[in-house]
């Protein structure tokens, strides 16, 4: 809400995550749509970074920090939040032709009269759907009585100058590799499982707690450390370090009936850390013959 207050939008806009992805920070769509905000890649580029190695349509507050600016972009020419709301499922071209069709700005109207191909089911409903979800979290105790709430997320932003391991990281930072991962969704797999650094200029997200002796503790790493393959610094067999670099993740086939917590303690990492390689959502299912990346760097001896 404060970041829409800052871009002088309706704060009832930040409600749209409801009917995008239910606020699921790893949500993705067939279309390749990502995050809460569901941005496609060509939009989210746009305003984020969004690469193999950090896609910032995961974080919450860089995704949130571009979704203002996409609506208050899309808002100017139309005049009508209507209209904009609409053109965030149907497209800001899409409803300026609409309203040359129907010769209305009239969000109403428009749904009755319009027959464009592609304004189908979803774009036709998505206002009405949008102000249903709205009405229901403002006035969620009539729905569902009292609801427990988490707690404000808090951390501090420490802008990187150097490419820096998670691992390292995670030591400087006196964070679990966990908690540090969960803190910054927008890390592709490739870094959380320790096979790319964190490049340079990325804003970590650590742990308040963490703060104050963030940067004196990466003072302090070596160059080696800092580079993906920690354990190389330490010498070991050839026929051992092989394997290990051959190993980085290993993949699992999904059994019947299995689920992500007996995958986790079969191979002796935590629930989130599957969650996040994987990129599977809470409310994400597992299929029968499914594969999953196992992060090994968690449990090699």
């Amino acid at each position: 809400e404060r970041i829409f207050a800052d871009e002088g939008l309706p704060v009832e806009l930040t409600r749209l995550p409801l009917i995008e992805s239910s606020f699921d920070l790893r949500a993705y769509s067939k279309a390749g749509a990502a995050g809460i905000w569901q941005f496609i890649p060509a939009t989210g580029r746009r305003f984020m970074r969004v690469d193999a190695l950090v896609d910032e349509r995961r974080d919450p507050f860089a995704s949130t920090r571009a979704a203002a600016l996409y609506l208050r972009e899309v808002h100017g020419p139309l005049n009508s939040w209507p209209l904009a709301i609409t053109a965030y499922n149907h497209g800001p071209q899409g409803m300026a032709r609409a309203v040359r069709e129907v010769g209305t700005t009239d969000i109403a109207s428009i749904i009755r009269q319009y027959d464009g191909k592609a304004f189908g089911f979803a774009s036709r409903n998505f206002y009405a759907e949008f102000l249903a979800a709205l009405e229901v979290e403002q006035d969620y105790r009539t729905h569902f009585g009292e609801l427990p709430m988490d707690a404000p997320l808090r951390f501090h932003e420490h802008r990187l100058d150097r490419p820096v391991s998670i691992q390292a990281a995670a030591r400087s930072a006196g964070s679990g590799l966990d908690a540090l991962a969960a803190l910054n969704p927008a890390l592709s797999a490739a870094i959380i499982t320790g096979r790319r650094p964190i490049p340079a200029g990325y804003r970590l997200h650590l742990p308040e707690s963490a703060a104050a002796g963030f940067s004196g503790g990466l003072a302090g790493v070596e160059p080696e450390a800092r580079v993906v393959r920690v354990a190389a610094a330490t010498p070991v067999p050839k026929a051992r370090s092989r394997a290990r670099v051959r190993h980085a993740v290993v993949t699992h086939r999904v059994k019947h009936g299995q689920t992500l917590t007996h995958i986790a303690h079969a191979h002796r990492v935590s629930v989130a850390s599957l969650r996040n390689v994987n990129r599977l959502g809470k409310r994400s299912v597992l299929r029968p013959g499914q594969r999953l990346r196992i992060p090994v760097a968690e449990n090699a001896t």
